[in-house]
């Protein structure tokens, strides 16, 4: 399974030629990032929406400034990079059984929070979907099917932030960002994608891939 570069050709062209579609399970972890991060912060987890156009909302109660509210906001764009950091250190190891675990926990308790019917189908889909494959896939398949998970965010944040720059609606995340730090939106543009490149070398380190001789 390590060296071999099957995931990261299948997730480049997941988000390449299935972005509709793929971009839902960057959205999941954005959105999940924005929930964890308020109730770590000790906000009020008031709900989370999952859209059929691949948007999300997470809403929380608490102050509309400060530490907590920056570390809510920052929280979206960070958590594919980080999440795909984690699923490949726990493949690296050996942990496939304990990811699955904790994968399937996390979508679980997520549903919990959801708002909207369709957020809450596409998510019983995912938990659905996670079951079947621990009963009925082989363990080198679900390997290799964590690893292209972790390519897909890590690409498919780096499109997302790509896509956020040129969104003049003013209603970004990093839009809130900006109103709450004045921080330029360039520099946390240049932040976002630096973590993200870095989650990408990460995994490669941590899947074993080598530059190729050609």
């Amino acid at each position: 399974m390590l060296g071999d570069y099957t995931a990261l050709v299948v997730a480049f062209v997941l988000v390449v030629l299935l972005w509709t579609v793929v971009r839902h399970v960057v959205t999941i972890v954005h959105e999940g990032g924005h929930a964890l991060a308020a109730l770590a912060t000790g906000r009020q987890l008031v709900g989370i929406r999952l859209h059929s156009d691949t948007s999300g909302l997470t809403l929380s109660r608490g102050k509309p400034y400060g530490a907590g509210m920056v570390v809510t906001a920052a929280a979206g764009y960070l958590a594919p990079p980080l999440a795909a950091m984690f699923v490949a250190f726990l493949m690296s190891e050996g942990h496939l059984r304990f990811l699955g675990m904790v994968t399937l926990a996390a979508v679980a308790i997520m549903l919990i929070f959801i708002r909207n019917v369709f957020g809450a189908l596409l998510l019983v889909g995912a938990v659905v979907g996670l079951i079947w494959l621990d009963g009925h896939s082989t363990v080198d398949l679900q390997g290799q099917l964590f690893f292209v998970l972790a390519w897909v965010l890590v690409l498919g944040n780096l499109r997302t932030i790509s896509e956020t720059t040129r969104n003049r609606t003013g209603r970004t995340d990093v839009d809130g960002l900006w109103r709450l730090t004045r921080i330029p939106r360039g520099l946390w543009f240049a932040l976002l994608y630096v973590v993200t490149v870095g989650a990408g070398a990460v995994v490669w380190n941590l899947q074993g891939l080598e530059i190729p001789v050609i």
